[in-house]
C-alpha cells in the first residue's frame, strides 16, 4: 500500500470542549477532540469515496467478573490498488453523554480513522495541557490558530472564546510583553471616579495582554489581580484601578 498522507487538522476541523475542573469550578482543562464527520471528509479526499469503508461489529466477553461486558468495535478498510484487497484497521469506543448507542459508534469510527490505527489527527496527541478560566462549565471554545513543527507536532496553538477573546496562547507568541525601559504613560487614578468601571481604553490593553499569557502566566496575573484589587476579572475592576494595572504591565512591576 502506497504511504497515505493524511493532511494536518486546520483549526476548522478541530473541535474544543471542557474538560477537567478545579476545586473552585472557575478554572478548567480545555480538550482539543475531532468530529467523526472531520475523518469521513478526509478519507474521502486522501483515498477516495469509493475507496473506504466502515463496519460494526460487538466483542463480548472483555474484563473480568462481573466486570464483563461487550464493546462495540469499528473497522475501518482501505482499499489497497497495489495488492487489490481490503486493509483493516479496529478500534473500540466509548459511550458519550448524549445519544450514547449512536455516540460509541460514532467514537469507535473516530478512533479507528484516527491517531491509533490509520492515524487522522494524531497530531492532537502532541497538544499541551490547557487550563483557562471560566465562567461555568458550558462555556464555548474554539481554536482560533494551529501550528505544526516537522514532526507533525504542535508548535503553536490558540484558543479563543466564543467573544472571539484569546484565552489562551501556546508557542506562537511571547507570552508577556516585552520588559520596557520606563513603565507606560498612564493618566492619574484621581482623574476618574473611582466608583466607575473600568473604562473601554484600559480594558482593550488588558485584554491584548491577556492574550499574549500562557495557561500558567494568567494564572499568575489573575493571582496578582485579586490579591492586589480583590477580583480574577478585569471586569471587575473600577476605572481607577484600570488606570493601575495597565501602568504596571511592565514585568518587574507585575509579580
Amino acid at each position: 500500500m502506497k504511504k497515505l498522507d493524511f493532511p494536518l487538522l486546520t483549526k476548522d476541523d478541530i473541535e474544543v470542549r471542557i474538560g477537567q475542573l478545579n476545586k473552585n469550578g472557575d478554572k478548567a482543562t480545555l480538550l482539543l477532540y475531532k468530529t467523526s464527520r472531520t475523518d469521513a471528509s478526509i478519507l474521502d479526499r486522501v483515498v477516495g469515496q469509493g475507496n473506504w469503508q466502515k463496519r460494526f461489529y460487538t466483542l463480548g466477553g472483555v474484563g473480568l467478573g462481573d466486570n464483563m461486558r461487550s464493546i462495540v468495535v469499528c473497522s475501518v478498510g482501505i482499499y489497497d490498488e497495489d495488492k487489490h484487497e481490503w486493509v483493516w484497521k479496529d478500534d473500540s469506543g466509548t459511550e458519550s453523554n448524549v445519544e450514547q448507542d449512536k455516540g460509541v459508534c460514532s467514537d469507535a469510527f473516530k478512533r479507528a480513522a484516527g491517531g491509533s490505527s490509520w492515524g487522522i489527527g494524531r497530531e492532537l496527541y502532541s497538544a499541551p495541557t490547557i487550563w483557562v478560566s471560566i465562567t461555568s462549565k458550558y462555556d464555548k471554545f474554539q481554536v482560533a490558530s494551529i501550528e505544526y513543527d516537522d514532526n507533525r507536532e504542535i508548535c503553536g496553538l490558540e484558543i479563543a472564546n466564543d467573544k472571539g477573546e484569546i484565552v489562551y496562547n501556546y508557542g506562537t507568541k511571547k507570552s508577556y510583553i516585552p520588559k520596557q525601559k520606563e513603565p507606560n504613560p498612564v493618566a492619574k487614578a484621581d482623574t476618574v471616579d473611582e466608583n466607575a468601571p473600568i473604562r473601554d481604553s484600559e480594558k482593550q490593553i488588558l485584554l491584548q495582554y491577556i492574550g499574549k499569557l500562557s495557561g500558567e502566566q494568567y494564572s499568575q496575573f489573575s493571582s496578582w489581580l485579586y490579591k492586589n484589587f480583590k477580583t480574577n476579572d478585569i471586569g471587575g475592576l473600577t476605572a481607577s484601578q484600570g488606570i493601575v494595572v495597565v501602568g504596571r504591565l511592565n514585568l518587574d512591576k507585575v509579580k
